[in-house]
């Protein structure tokens, strides 16, 4: 009787300390590298304020963190690829409203405020229209002036078709009877660049430009968002200029739908103390983004809000698939 019983509570204690095992396991997260996919080119305010948040949590994580740059299609592309992916927290991306945009302007595999987790959100964009110094532009009413009078002469560039700027020329084009050209690339700085080096005319651009304004080489036009931008505090918004038209931002991070929120509040608690380091406050502020914090619950709001506004968007726009 005694070695049945010593047997039993032999097997009990090994049971126990199998179950003990099994439950870290499921628990330890993360357990290797973590990829966090950027749907713009390398080198934008995207991709540089992405990649030092990334740094940061990696020392909280304990693991490292792989960004991966997937341009194409005003973020649609990493989008559509971001959906798809496991949901085991190993591979979650930034999400801008060029994602939201594009899923009404083409045909793509995802509706972006359903099919993902959301985790953070930490920055928001301004947007302008900004001109090299050396054009006869000083205001934006000048421009609008120039456009009517001479139609299809203004080659104003974008990161991307279906990109918040690209929305916003039209948006401006179909209200004042304008028509211009579009001339689409990859990258915030590709944009910027192409107007200096006089490829087009004008950059409807989020404001990595900021540094060419405050040294001379572009001037600022108007913005599109509601509010004027604190550190150009002369330049109109759109709807002060009485267009009715504004352009709200958003950058944070998702993964894929079903995540384990166990695993979201890892993330999320990393990411927000990555907000804190001194890093972040230098990239934020050296490529005109603002500080606009929103936990998991909120981020999940806003992120249905954007689609609401920029659906009704493109469909005055005409954009419309």
């Amino acid at each position: 009787m005694y070695q049945k019983l010593k047997k039993y509570c032999s097997f009990s204690a090994i049971a126990l300390s199998v179950l003990c095992v099994s439950a870290q396991a499921e628990t330890k997260y993360p357990e290797r590298p973590i990829t966090i996919t950027v749907g713009y080119g390398a080198g934008g305010a995207s991709d540089s304020l992405v990649r030092v948040l990334a740094d940061s949590a990696a020392k909280t994580l304990g693991q490292p963190t792989i960004v991966e740059n997937q341009p194409g299609a005003g973020s649609s592309i990493q989008a559509t690829r971001l959906v798809r992916a496991t949901p085991d927290g190993y591979t979650i991306g930034s999400v801008l409203v060029g994602a939201v945009i594009n899923q009404y302007m083409r045909e793509t595999e995802y509706d972006l405020a359903n099919d993902l987790t959301p985790i953070i959100m930490f920055a928001n964009l301004p947007y302008g229209v900004v001109a090299p110094a050396d054009k006869p532009w000083k205001t934006f009413k000048e421009l609008v002036d120039f456009a009517k009078a001479n139609p299809n002469s203004i080659r104003y560039a974008t990161a991307g078709i279906g990109s918040s700027q690209h929305l916003t020329m039209e948006l401006l084009g179909k209200k004042l009877g304008i028509d211009w050209i579009h001339v689409p690339y990859k990258s915030g700085p590709e944009t910027i660049m192409a107007a200096i080096r006089g490829d087009v005319d004008i950059a409807a651009q989020s404001a990595e430009w900021a540094p060419f304004v405050r040294d001379g080489r572009m001037r600022a036009l108007a913005m599109f968002n509601a509010e004027r931008y604190a550190e150009f505090p002369d330049v109109p918004t759109l709807m002060e200029l009485g267009y009715d038209i504004s352009a709200p931002s958003m950058i944070g991070f998702a993964g894929p739908k079903g995540m384990k929120p166990e695993n979201v509040k890892v993330l999320h608690d990393a990411f927000h103390k990555a907000m804190q380091d001194p890093k972040f406050a230098n990239t934020v502020k050296a490529n005109g983004w603002q500080v606009d914090y929103k936990n998991t619950a909120d981020f999940e709001k806003y992120i249905k809000q954007m689609d609401k506004h920029y659906s009704t968007a493109v469909k005055t726009a005409g954009l419309a698939k």
